[in-house]
Formats: C-alpha cells, structure tokens, sequence
C-alpha cells in the first residue's frame, strides 16, 4: 500500500470535510468479465491510441509504468503533428493494427483530425470510445464499434473503459490495477492524510509556495507525471488560485533542477515518488580500474554495489538535504512496481487534486478555461479554412 510521510507538513489535520464522501470516479465499475469477452475478437501486432488529455493520459500512466509486460507494439497519438503521423503510419501495417480513439465528448477537433488522416491511410480497423457527439456519429456511419465513455471527466477516468480498454488489449492485469485503487479509495486513513496534505499545500500557497517540484524515482513513472500534471493544474488553476507543479524523472532532473530547488526562490514544496523494491542487479568492477577515483570514491567501492540501493542513495541524498534547508516536503512511496500499485497512485494523484480544489471552494470538475480554447480552435478552422464544405 502506498504510504505517505512528510517534513514540516502536517498529514493529520482535522476538518469538517467527511473524507467518507464517494466522487463519481470512485464508485464507477468497470465489467472486466464482460470486456474480457468482448475484446477477444481483436487480432493485431500494432496498436496506435488517439486521445488528448484526460482521455489518454490515465492510459498513459499504465502503458508506461507496465511497458515491459506487453508485447504489442504500441504507438500513442496525442499531436496533429504531420511528421509524427507520417511516422506512424509508416511503421504499422494496415492488416495488423488497431487504432483505439478516446473522446468523452466526441468533439476533439485535433483527435478527429488525426482518425481522418489513418483513414486516409486506409486504416479500417477501428474502434471508439466515446459518450457521442462528432465522433459517435462518425462511427455509426462508418460502422466502427463504439465503446460508451461513461459521464465521469477524462482526467477522472483512470479506472474506466478509457484506460481499460486498451490495457486489456495489451493482455494487462487490469483487476490488479483497479484493486490498487480501490485500496486507496477506501482506506479511510490514508484519505485523510491526503486531505490534510491537500490543504496544508493551500495554506503554504498562501505563505508563497507557489510550486511543487515533483521528481519520480523511476524512469516508468513518466506516464503519471503527466497524469499529475494535468490533475494538478486543470483541477486547481483556477480563480487566480492553484499551485504549479513541475514533474520530472530522477535521478537525472538531479543534475539540472536541483540547483533550482534549493538554490532559487524559496517557493518550491518537495513531493517526492519512490519506489522501495526494485531487481536485486550488482556492478562488478573490474581490477584494472578499481582505483580509479569519481570526487573522492574509489571505484573499488562500488563493487558488489546493488544498483536498488544506489538509487535509494540518490534519492535520500535530496530528501535529507531539503530537511537541512527546512523546504517543507511529501515523500509518496509505493513498494515495487506493478499494476496494483499504478492504481494506487492514479487514485492518490485523483485524491489530492479534488481535495485541493475543495480546500480552495473550487468545482473540482471543471475547466472553464480549457473549453474556452477548444472553442477558439474550432474557430480558426472554420474561418481559415472550410474548402471540404
């Protein structure tokens, strides 16, 4: 189960809030027996997934932290870029892949863009998710099978047919992942340590910590960076209101964001992702360089060195040295790897964004300022353009 610590943070605050509350996302069940039956029929080597947004980043989170589990090749499609598309389409045959496009609402200009252009290509095996508009309708005419998007906001919907689906095409465990979030979901101690994390970040926003740095300890995490980042933000940024949060991968932002970190404004809360447990894989340094010297260590040191325990070094060797400069800070640890634990953490990444929009009177399930843009979008389109019509 994931666990929580934190410095100069308090994780136990009390408050009116009843934690017990259930959000749509929570209570949703996916039919995983019926799904398992209903997939079946795919046969392909290759799969391309259209989604922007909410609609893929979920996805993304599972597909990255799970990667090495699938056999498939997988190609996500989240740009209109032309040279990018021409890229895919080059590399996947027509007769072997399946192309997956996700919209709640059906109306993603850029996503019908890009399921216009693998037609183009001739591309004839599709299937979509979606709760109707554009793309529903696109589907009933050209007799692609659609799955429903149920009324839960893509950001949300880390534990629907979204995100599911795909990852039950790539043969991923996807009970494991929903029985991890449930865990969260329904530990009523941990909720309240999110909750208290939450609304102790607002009350530090309000001190002028304006930022969360956010390094994950694992290259497999990247998925839910960008699922952070998107909840965080589309969540929160609103009202002149909401924290920025800066994702990255460590140990490698080690080497350029640190100095930011701990040398810049004093602006920034640490939250920090570990992973306990990772494979037991030694370095064996050869004779010939075992006195070789790296600022003061000679290699002869490292020999027998587990590669688990180096990385556990360089993360401990931020975590003290934030505690020596006093930056308040959330360690958020997970024990290995694995599909129970993705959904561990797209349920506590689901949890403080709500909760944070809640401490600062906000509707958690909005984005006023998203829609705004894609509106815009639509306009230029049409106005700049209109020669099919």
């Amino acid at each position: 189960m994931i666990t929580l610590k934190s410095h100069k943070i308090n994780l136990n605050l009390k408050s009116g809030f009843d934690v017990n509350k259930e959000f749509e996302f929570m209570k949703y069940k996916f039919d995983v027996k019926r799904y398992r039956k209903v997939l079946r029929k795919f046969k392909f080597d290759n799969l391309i997934i259209i989604g922007y947004g909410g609609s893929i980043n979920s996805f993304k989170a599972i597909y990255y932290a799970l990667k090495d589990k699938v056999s498939k090749r997988v190609f996500i499609v989240d740009t209109v870029e032309p040279e990018y598309l021409m890229s895919v389409a080059r590399q996947c045959s027509k007769n072997n892949t399946l192309i997956i496009a996700v919209s709640k609402s059906g109306n993603t200009i850029s996503l019908i863009e890009d399921l216009i252009f693998f037609m183009n290509k001739g591309f004839k095996n599709i299937i979509t998710i979606t709760s109707g508009g554009a793309l529903e309708e696109i589907s009933n005419r050209m007799n692609f099978e659609v799955f429903n998007h149920p009324n839960i906001g893509g950001r949300f919907a880390g534990l629907t047919e979204c995100a599911l689906i795909p990852s039950m095409l790539l043969s991923l465990n996807v009970n494991n992942i929903i029985k991890g979030a449930r865990g969260v979901y329904n530990n009523k101690t941990l909720r309240v340590k999110i909750f208290s994390m939450a609304k102790s970040f607002l009350e530090l926003e309000k001190r002028g910590y304006t930022e969360i740095f956010a390094p994950a300890y694992s290259h497999y995490l990247a998925g839910i960076n960008l699922l952070a980042t998107q909840l965080v933000h589309e969540t929160t940024g609103k009202d002149g209101l909401g924290q920025t949060i800066l994702t990255t991968i460590s140990p490698e932002s080690q080497h350029e964001t640190n100095q930011r970190f701990f040398g810049g404004r004093k602006n920034m809360i640490g939250l920090f992702t570990i992973v306990k447990h990772h494979r037991n894989v030694q370095l064996k340094v050869l004779n010939k360089i075992k006195n070789v010297n790296v600022d003061g260590l000679q290699l002869g040191h490292m020999d027998r060195l587990s590669l688990a325990d180096s990385i556990s070094y360089e993360a401990d060797g931020v975590i003290k040295t934030a505690e020596k400069f006093k930056i308040p800070f959330v360690k958020v640890s997970i024990d290995k790897l694995g599909e129970s634990s993705i959904g561990e953490l797209i349920a506590f990444w689901q949890l403080f964004s709500v909760y944070s929009a809640i401490v600062r009177g906000q509707n958690p399930f909005d984005q006023p300022e998203v829609e705004h843009s894609k509106l815009l979008t639509a306009r230029l389109i049409k106005n700049n353009s209109g020669r099919g019509i």
